[in-house]
């Protein structure tokens, strides 16, 4: 359904962000996790069950 696609997720590094980037990868979309705690996103990137494409603190 997302495959090809690319989702930014701001506040994903945990809660319902996390939950919204973890849906979307299992969709097959690629993932940018953006979130204040920049090795709470990391985390969270490597956590992902596809390929996260980035993560960055804002």
């Amino acid at each position: 359904m997302l495959a090809g696609r690319t989702a930014v997720v701001t506040g994903g590094a945990q809660g319902i962000g996390l939950a919204i980037a973890t849906l979307f990868a299992e969709h097959g979309a690629r993932i940018v996790i953006g979130d204040l705690d920049e090795a709470k996103a990391k985390e969270a990137a490597d956590a992902l069950p596809a390929e996260a494409i980035g993560f960055g603190a804002m």
